[in-house]
């Protein structure tokens, strides 16, 4: 080797590191992201399904075993509550209280034309999130 090819290599050792740290921030920049995008993904679709499971939940009641509406109405939030609550069991416990009694998940059960002798009628379950 010449002269030249030894200075030019010795003004060369710290390049790699400092590429390597430039690429590690994008990289780990992007990685962050993808992984940030998909927690808030799953949380939004278990949302979907907590409130589909609570859906059906009230959806299998008979209203025929109810004497009013406004029993049927509070055995079917506490019904919906539940399945919505058993959806969610993956999320930490402080989470699921925060759903429940803080100004999480507030489930409103809207009920019409029931009529109990046939068991028949029309309820409404929204879970606003």
């Amino acid at each position: 080797m010449n002269a030249v090819t030894v200075r030019l290599r010795r003004k060369q050792l710290g390049a790699a590191g400092i590429e390597f740290v430039f690429v590690f921030i994008i990289f780990f920049g992007v990685f962050y992201a993808i992984i940030s995008y998909a927690f808030v993904n799953l949380l939004y679709q278990s949302l979907i399904q907590a409130s589909a499971e609570g859906a059906r939940a009230v959806a299998k009641l008979d209203a025929s075993q109810f004497s009013n509406i406004q029993t049927f109405k509070n055995a079917a939030t506490a019904v919906a509550k539940d399945a919505a609550l058993n959806e969610l069991r993956w999320l930490p416990q402080a989470t699921q209280d925060w759903i429940v009694k803080g100004d999480g998940i507030k489930t409103s059960i809207t009920t019409s034309n029931v009529t109990f002798s046939t068991g028949t009628g029309t309820t409404t379950v929204s879970t606003p999130y």
